[in-house]
């Protein structure tokens, strides 16, 4: 049920003690039954009871087997081995098929050299040996075999209770490259699961990290574990959640604990300028050149920064914005809203790059406000630049398809009538 080198043993079996498993149980059985030890038996068949590891010293393993019918099953409902891989109290470990003293099923056991304790399903034998009260399973094809004892039944129940989880993070924005810390806990009956934490950008998996190669105590206690925000390559938003599983296999409920994580991620990795990515690079490049700068009054202003803003703020990122001097996450802004904030980015960059400038009023104006989209051909015909009016104008009318409303699917989303999202707040308003 251990595994050495790949081969399916008993827990804390050694290659001595395996010889004399391989050597010894079953030319020990009995090949005929006693006529006398099965008559003087009780109706219940000799499988059922509980049985104790005997192939190695020391404190070892109990399952007891439970059935009737020709069908048992075996929970394990002691394990004081002290291998790095125990089994769980109330663990199904065998699943037996069978009459008499001759019987044949599955077995569960656990890879101590493949972390995190990997569980494998492998076809035994089961023998009864009436004389002796022992039992002997044998793992096939390989072989390998292990004694029990019949020993006197310890009082459990198997295993059926789910592991709960909490998980807890900081409220701030998270820098680029800071460090940042999430608690989290995991109570379970066994008093013992692994637990694992899975970050998600953009409702992809970014890492998935076992808090430890097996079992960890599952009483209750918080733990903290410590990341560093080195994540330049995915663009969030950002969510982190908690599961577990026990060591019967049974899994924490879903959805998982989930909670959103602000961390900040580089401007240019989220924009692209006043062009538009979605009409391929060549028509980008061209939307670039035309819009990111302008002139007003022989004075050029460059709307660039507004512009990645607001690319930003359409995909949901956390970035440092500066028209507001700070860091912004943009998750739950509207669509609507980050318009208007575009529009006021526009204007402030034109005063940045006009005031102190010796540009007419009307030079001005038509910067912070100018000509309405619908007026832009005649009004380009005529010398004047489009100003902060039609920029917003153009987004209100064709930037929908660029608006991600969806933040915890891969992907661009637009749909405004989508089901609830797990974690809550994965939803944006795409009006």
């Amino acid at each position: 049920m251990h595994a050495y080198r790949g081969a399916a043993l008993l827990a804390g079996v050694t290659i001595g003690a395996l010889a004399l498993a391989l050597l010894s149980p079953v030319s020990s059985v009995a090949s005929t039954p006693d006529p006398l030890a099965v008559t003087s038996r009780a109706a219940v068949d000799p499988i059922v009871g509980a049985w104790k590891w005997v192939s190695g010293s020391g404190p070892q393993l109990i399952v007891h087997v439970t059935g009737s019918g020709g069908n048992y099953v075996g929970h394990v409902v002691q394990d004081t081995s002290g291998n790095r891989c125990p089994y769980p109290v109330g663990k199904l470990v065998w699943t037996i098929r069978g009459s008499g003293e001759n019987y044949t099923g599955t077995v569960e056991w656990l890879d101590v050299y493949q972390a995190p304790c990997r569980v494998n399903s492998s076809p035994a034998i089961f023998r009864v040996d009436a004389r002796t009260d022992g039992l002997a399973m044998c793992v096939q094809p390989n072989g390998f075999c292990a004694d029990f004892a019949r020993t006197k039944p310890v009082a459990t129940a198997p295993d059926t209770t789910a592991p709960k989880v909490t998980i807890k993070v900081g409220t701030g924005i998270i820098g680029i490259a800071e460090k940042f810390n999430v608690s989290w806990s995991v109570t379970d009956d066994s008093k013992k699961a692994k637990v694992t934490l899975t970050l998600y950008s953009g409702g992809r998996v970014v890492f998935s990290d076992p808090t430890s190669d097996g079992l960890i105590k599952a009483t209750g206690q918080v733990h903290e574990s410590t990341f560093r925000a080195g994540y330049v390559d995915t663009l969030g938003p950002f969510y982190m959640c908690v599961s577990a599983v026990d060591g019967a296999g049974i899994r924490s409920a879903e959805p998982p604990k989930c909670e959103w994580l602000s961390i900040q991620v580089p401007v240019p990795k989220v924009s692209n300028g006043c062009g538009g990515a979605q009409f391929g690079p060549g028509a980008e490049a061209v939307q670039n050149w035309m819009l990111d700068t302008q002139k007003y009054g022989g004075e050029t202003v460059n709307f660039r920064a507004a512009c990645n803003q607001h690319d930003a703020a359409y995909g949901g990122a956390t970035v440092y914005d500066p028209f507001l001097k700070r860091k912004v996450d943009f998750r739950t802004w509207s669509r609507a809203k980050i318009d208007e904030k575009f529009a006021e980015d526009l204007q402030t960059l034109c005063h940045k790059y006009l005031d102190h400038r010796n540009v007419h009023p009307k030079e001005m104006s038509n910067c912070t406000h100018g000509p309405t989209l619908a007026d832009v051909p005649q009004s380009v015909a005529a010398g004047i630049s489009p100003g902060a009016t039609a920029y917003f104008e153009g987004v209100r009318k064709y930037a929908q398809a660029a608006f991600d409303t969806n933040v915890v699917i891969a992907g661009n989303q637009t749909d405004n009538n989508m089901p609830s999202t797990w974690p809550p707040g994965g939803l944006r308003d795409n009006t």
